[in-house]
């Protein structure tokens, strides 16, 4: 078994939402929602590290977040897809020149989020709706409507897997697997 490295210094305001490697910056980013009470300019929700986990700087990609959400691979090696389900939001950020490239708000709750990584895209539920996102613009495509209560979204080759959970509880969760997505 190897060494634990690292540290949670100052990370007691910040529950854990995302993590991401960008092995091509040498970069790891911590993404945390903000736990205390309601601010009108919370903390930092990004907390950016060497391969060392030595703290390089903090930061918010666009100001009143309170979460930097999940996190996943954009396009380019020197961006980042987030994913806020606490701010109902996607948006691309440049980690390399700190800059925000594109912000969605959508109005609504976002439900499981996943990401193809033979194509880059991004697949999120909203409400019901299936929405496939491209991580170089943050286009959305609606896919199709799932009737079903969707929980946990998961890719392999061309079958998303998907687990559902059970609104009468008597059933249990279910898993199940949609072919043919493009």
């Amino acid at each position: 078994m190897g060494t634990f490295a690292g540290g949670h210094d100052n990370l007691s305001e910040l529950d854990p939402r995302g993590l991401l490697v960008l092995e091509s910056l040498s970069r790891v980013i911590f993404s945390g929602k903000y736990n205390l009470t309601p601010s009108s300019n919370p903390p930092p929700s990004l907390v950016l590290y060497d391969l060392d986990l030595k703290e390089i700087d903090r930061f918010t990609p666009r100001t009143g977040m309170v979460s930097g959400g999940q996190l996943f691979y954009g396009k380019n090696t020197n961006e980042i897809i987030g994913i806020s389900t606490s701010d109902n939001v996607l948006y691309r950020y440049n980690i390399k020149d700190r800059k925000l490239i594109d912000y969605v708000a959508l109005g609504q709750n976002i439900g499981p989020v996943t990401q193809r990584l033979s194509d880059g895209t991004i697949w999120i539920l909203v409400g019901s709706t299936l929405i496939k996102v491209d991580s170089s613009n943050l286009e959305l495509q609606a896919v199709g409507t799932l009737s079903a209560a969707i929980t946990m979204l998961q890719w392999l080759d061309r079958t998303l897997y998907v687990a559902l959970a059970d609104p009468t509880g008597t059933a249990g969760s279910q898993l199940g697997g949609i072919s043919g997505l493009t």
